[in-house]
């Protein structure tokens, strides 16, 4: 089993079933499909600032890998299924039926979400010391396409990622989706 998998999770089957996109709980999870309203919270001073989400149970578990941390959890109330990660002390929430369809880009959303802690930018020197390959981007503006770009680097071995400011986020959710969690 990878680090910090558990062999069940009984936590996703207790607890409170959140319905309203609006409560509290759900705000760093809702309005992400919406590209600019995300840029403008994720922007210095916006309400998601240092956060980035990673949706399915794979990704999350890479970005635990990692060495992110999870700010909270999200998972569809009627998932019964293990998560294949560790929660550790970190909130989990429940979701209702309103909730999965103001969240999820498909309807039967079935996986677990969870925010992030943003690691800080790094200066260029330290992300390629040591680095024999690296890639860097130059107006990669589709979410997608970074993230097949990030995937296809990761299972050739690039070790550095250097974006410019034309490109999109690597950490947002589209493209670590893509990546399955590569970035």
């Amino acid at each position: 089993m990878p680090q910090g998998r558990s062999e069940a999770s009984p936590e996703i089957l207790l607890g409170e079933v959140i319905n309203d996109p609006g409560d509290e709980r759900m705000l760093l999870f809702t309005g992400l499909r919406d590209q600019a309203l995300r840029q403008l919270r994720e922007a210095p001073g916006g309400d998601m600032e240092g956060i980035f989400i990673a949706e399915g149970d794979v990704v999350i578990q890479r970005a635990l890998d990692a060495g992110h941390t999870m700010h909270s959890v999200i998972v569809e109330a009627a998932r019964t299924r293990p998560l294949e990660f560790d929660i550790g002390s970190t909130p989990l929430f429940r979701m209702g039926e309103p909730v999965v369809q103001e969240i999820a880009s498909h309807r039967r959303y079935r996986g677990a979400m969870a925010a992030f802690h943003r690691p800080a930018l790094r200066p260029i020197a330290e992300v390629v010391a040591g680095a024999h390959t690296a890639i860097v981007t130059e107006g990669v503006n589709n979410p997608t396409n970074m993230g097949v770009m990030l995937r296809t680097a990761a299972a050739l071995g690039v070790q550095a990622l250097l974006v410019d400011p034309s490109s999109c986020d690597p950490l947002a959710r589209r493209t670590c989706r893509v990546s399955m969690g590569a970035v």
